[in-house]
């Protein structure tokens, strides 16, 4: 009885741990980048949030801080937009496929959200 509880609470254990670490297939999809996730990334991050920024600091003109956080992240966002270009092209001139064409398609959508 004794060596039947000890493999009973032993697969018990094992199977706790196997169910716990979950699947790793689902934990892959999260993590999977797609020109729709990065178009609403840069929006959000640059666009919108550039302008919040800006329009704070239009409203305290004296508060450099804020000037400062918006020149910073102008730049940063300038390095990102120039990264996406090289991949999708441009928004006048996208490249000449369709992720390109639906990466400026949400672009577009979004920064309308973002008004």
């Amino acid at each position: 009885m004794k060596k039947l509880m000890t493999i009973l609470v032993a697969f018990l254990c094992v199977s706790l741990l196997l169910v716990s670490c979950g699947n790793e297939d689902d934990k892959k999809k999260e993590k999977v980048i797609t020109p729709e996730s990065e178009a609403k990334k840069i929006v959000d991050e640059c666009a919108c949030g550039l302008m919040e920024l800006q329009r704070k600091a239009i409203e305290d003109p004296t508060n450099e801080k804020l000037q400062k956080e918006a020149e910073e992240l102008d730049e940063k966002c300038e390095k990102k937009v120039k990264s996406l270009e090289g991949k999708y092209g441009s928004y006048d001139e996208p490249k000449d496929s369709d992720v390109a064409k639906k990466f400026w398609e949400v672009v577009e959508e979004e920064m309308k959200k973002c008004n």
